[in-house]
């Protein structure tokens, strides 16, 4: 948190969100502002949907209140997962294909102004992050990616008005560790052996039931 590009420290913070587009709001929790202005708080949600996020600082003498609205959509993919879009746009339709495995939002916001979005997408899906692609409004646009325990963390910055995006998820590809390798090249060398070895005897087989035609035919042609 910060007023004229000067960090606020070690300023009460309230955050608390709501499920009613602002209609309702509760407080989960209040945080203090480090030294360079920032704060955290961890809060996790019970249902998936959207809702609104606020951080709100009541003020000091010299300053008056401060707050931050921010918007969150969730949707599930399986136990324990589910993809997020927080965005200072509104958001709608997220919604994941796991056939084709694209995501996909709405964004909306005061046309001319910046928006920014940060997506999170959960690690268990093996996600190739180095081909992976968002699109707006059927355009490439420039992201950043940030690691994180469980997820990726994709953001990027654009210029507000309604948006259509989509991101597609590629798989990452496998990689084979030093201790597994062995295995697997002794496995496809017996694999290639074998076929080896049944390729010389259906060899020999054949040579053999040549030869054995060969002879009937020799005993059995007719004398003239």
């Amino acid at each position: 948190m910060a007023y004229n590009k000067s960090a606020i420290p070690n300023a009460p913070v309230y955050i608390g969100y709501s499920a009613d587009l602002g209609s309702g709001w509760e407080n989960f929790t209040l945080v203090q502002t480090d030294a360079d202005g920032t704060y955290e708080g961890v809060w996790t949600p019970n249902a998936t949907g959207n809702y609104l996020l606020c951080a709100q600082w009541m003020g000091n003498d010299t300053l008056h209140w401060i707050n931050a609205t921010v918007n969150l959509a969730l949707t599930h993919i399986s136990a324990g997962n589910a993809f997020s879009v927080t965005s200072n746009s509104t958001i709608s339709n997220l919604n994941f294909n796991s056939e084709n495995r694209e995501l996909s939002f709405i964004t909306n916001g005061t046309s001319g102004t910046t928006g920014y979005a940060y997506v999170c997408l959960p690690k268990d899906l093996d996600v190739d992050i180095q081909t992976l692609q968002v699109n707006m409004d059927g355009q490439s646009v420039t992201f950043t990616s940030e690691s994180t325990d469980d997820v990726w963390v994709i953001s990027c910055v654009y210029t507000q008005s309604a948006h259509v995006f989509s991101i597609q998820l590629p798989v990452a590809m496998q990689v084979l560790s030093p201790a597994i390798t062995p295995w697997v090249l002794i496995v496809i060398g017996i694999a290639v052996l074998i076929v080896v070895i049944v390729i010389v005897a259906v060899v020999r087989r054949r040579r053999k039931t040549a030869a054995m035609v060969a002879e009937i035919l020799k005993q059995n042609r007719p004398v003239y």
